[in-house]
Formats: C-alpha cells, structure tokens, sequence
C-alpha cells in the first residue's frame, strides 16, 4: 500500500472515530457543562489522532498538511454544531461567551502541549462573534433608548441597608470594586430616613449592561476581533454620554445640571475607567479611540455652567 493510499485510510478512520465520539455525548438542553463535556471528548479525540499520526508517519512530513487540513475540517464541524444548537449564538451572549472561552481555553492548551490550533479556532469563531458582539450591542442600544425615554432623573433611593449590600453583591460580581465604586455617589437622606445614590436608575441600568458585555468580551478577546470590540464599547459609552448632552440642551434647571454632572462623572471616570484600565493591555494602538472619550468632559462641563 503506498503512502498516499495508507494517510487516505489514516483519516477516513479518524473521521469515524471522530464522528462515534461525539455521537455518545448527547445533545442536551443548553447549559454550560455539557459544553465542557462535549469539548473534553472532541480534544481528547483530537490528541489521539495527532499522536497516532505522528507514530505512523512520523518520517513523512509531507503528510503532515494533510493532518493540518482534517483538523482544520474537525474544527469547523465541532463550532458548525455549537452555533447551529445555539451553544454559541445571540440567543444568550453570556451563555456564549462562557462557551467560546471554553473552546479558546482547550485550545490554547492543545497549542501549548502540542501544535498550534489556537488560530484555526479564532479564524473559525471570527465571523460568529462578529454577529454576536454587534448583536448584542444593539440589544443594549435599544434598552438604553428606553430607560432614557422614561427617565425622570431622579436619585435611586432604598429604605435598607440589605438592600444596598444586594447591589454592592450585583457589582462585585461584575468585577468591580463595588463600594468603592459606588462609596461617592451613596448617602443619608436624613430627612427621610433613605439611602440615597446620586444616580439615575437608567445610568445604573446601563452600567450592569456595560460591565456584563465589557467582562464576558474580556475573556474571549484576541486580535483579529479587538476593532469589533473597541468599536462595540466606544459607541456603546457615546451613546449613553449622548443622552445626557441632550438634558443639559433642554434644561436651565440648576439642580438638574448639577446632578446630570454626578451622572457624567460616574459614566466617565468610574464606569469607562474601570473597562478603560481592564483593556488598555490588550488593546494596543486602538486606546487612543479609547482617550478620545475623556476628551467630552470638557464639553459637559461648559454645558452644565449655563
């Protein structure tokens, strides 16, 4: 039998192999752990093959795009039937970027034990991630068009102090450090025997909104997306400033102004700073769209004097 036919067999073997694996790893209700599961079979499969190749062909190098090529199509079959039973998808993007870091995590480690795979994997979610990021930042987009509609710029008040350790919880699970977050904006209204922030409910909205999509971006980020991410989180922050550019336009109302500004104050130099500070690593030359947000601060502030 020569080489060609035998690497023929090699792989029309693998391919059953492949393919009986992953049938036993049924197709559950959408949760986390059976993509864990089902990952954990396809990789397993996956380092079997690469050193069953290598034993048997580990003197014919010209073979070895041809294991390059089936992985390549093994990969695309695996995300192919995450993204069509919505595992990964703009169904639920949490749930789908828990599901892709997941992939990205098993193939980085794949890389690091034996051969690069990271890239075919990156390549492969690109035009997925793409639709879910831009997807999900209109999703934020529409909601926050709404919670400014209806907003009557008033302070969030809460009659507990259970209930203000709740949402110090909501943001240290957020990945913040929730009281100092938050510590400036808080105090008694003793009159009326409140806890009082000095913000709008439509600001606190959309920062859970923001926090939730710059963390769940975080952890799946590389390069071929950073523009699409960058891109998603500076028109998401201009948007949210914009809203409150337009008050400051119909108001002469002092007060408002003035807590309009505590509202600004919170979405600059809190909110963005904290995502600014988080992605500035990765980032590289795109941070300067990143500083050009700080620069609206000047305008507001001469809004806000008249």
């Amino acid at each position: 039998m020569n080489l060609f036919v035998y690497s023929e067999l090699f792989f029309t073997i693998q391919l059953s192999l492949m393919k009986t694996t992953l049938k036993q790893t049924k197709l559950e209700e959408l949760n986390v752990v059976f993509v864990e599961n089902f990952s954990n079979t396809f990789f397993t499969r996956l380092v079997d093959s690469y050193y069953e190749f290598v034993q048997i062909f580990k003197d014919q190098k010209s073979t070895f795009t041809k294991f390059i090529i089936w992985m390549t199509i093994e990969i695309e079959k695996l995300i192919t039937i995450l993204h069509n039973q919505q595992y990964i998808g703009t169904r639920n993007f949490t749930f789908s970027m828990k599901n892709i870091d997941i992939l990205l995590t098993k193939a980085d480690e794949f890389t690091l034990k034996l051969i690069d795979i990271k890239f075919i994997f990156e390549d492969q979610l690109e035009p997925i991630l793409i639709q879910i990021i831009r997807t999900q930042k209109d999703i934020i987009i529409d909601t926050l068009r709404q919670r400014h509609r209806d907003e009557k710029w008033t302070p969030i008040t809460f009659q507990t102090h259970e209930r203000l350790d709740q949402l110090f919880f909501e943001f240290h699970e957020l990945g913040v450090d929730s009281q100092a977050f938050l510590e400036p904006f808080i105090h008694m209204d003793d009159e009326h025997d409140l806890l009082q922030v000095d913000l709008a409910p439509s600001t606190l909205q959309f920062t859970k909104a923001y926090l939730t999509f710059s963390r769940d971006l975080f952890k799946i980020h590389y390069l071929s997306i950073n523009h699409i991410i960058v891109e998603a989180l500076v028109e998401l922050i201009k948007l949210h400033l914009k809203y409150y550019e337009r008050t400051l336009q119909k108001t002469n109302d002092k007060n408002l102004k003035i807590f309009i500004m505590k509202n600004v104050d919170f979405s600059l130099n809190h909110l963005f700073q904290h995502v600014d500070q988080l992605y500035r690593p990765k980032i590289g030359n795109a941070v300067k769209f990143f500083i050009k947000v700080y620069e609206k601060m000047d305008k507001f502030q001469e809004m806000a004097k008249y």
